[in-house]
């Protein structure tokens, strides 16, 4: 099994989960597998909760409460309670390397993250937010486009 892969299958046949937090790898059958990717997938879960309360409340508040809710128990119930029940594989104490990020990847992520910021300020401006709004918009833009330059970056130092 690959020492980079989340997924893998052992020597004698099982599959086997391997969290690069803990490094650690851990023994899943199917239904664990599915069960493992559903709180794996906690911050999407948490960031379409959000939309959803943002939509329905218009409530800054719920905006934030929400999503961090969910990610804070779902991350609570993923480390706490499913990885403590399932048997660990032979290999725990392996460590990940890191994956690198090919040059294209960089480009496509880079560009894309600028541009992406460009088109909210844009949009920002021509639905003519202001105020929090505009300030919450003009924030996340900024965020968007920093994480765009550091993939740009990324991708240009590491060219794997």
């Amino acid at each position: 099994m690959s020492k980079a892969a989340t997924y893998g299958v052992s020597e004698d046949g099982r599959t086997i989960y391997r969290n690069a937090w803990l490094k650690r790898s851990f023994y899943v059958d199917n239904a664990q597998q599915r069960t493992c990717t559903m709180y794996r997938s906690r911050f999407v879960l948490g960031v379409a909760a959000g939309a959803l309360a943002w939509v329905l409340t218009k409530s800054y508040v719920a905006l934030v409460a929400i999503p961090s809710a969910i990610i804070l128990v779902m991350s609570y119930l993923f480390y706490y309670r499913f990885l403590t029940s399932l048997e660990l594989a032979p290999d725990d104490k392996a460590s990940l390397p890191r994956r690198r990020m090919s040059l294209a990847q960089g480009l496509v992520y880079g560009l894309g993250g600028i541009a992406c910021g460009c088109l909210m300020v844009a949009n920002a401006q021509a639905q003519g937010f202001a105020g929090t709004t505009l300030m919450v918009n003009y924030v996340a833009a900024a965020a968007v486009a920093l994480f765009g330059v550091w993939q740009l970056l990324r991708g240009l130092v590491e060219r794997g």
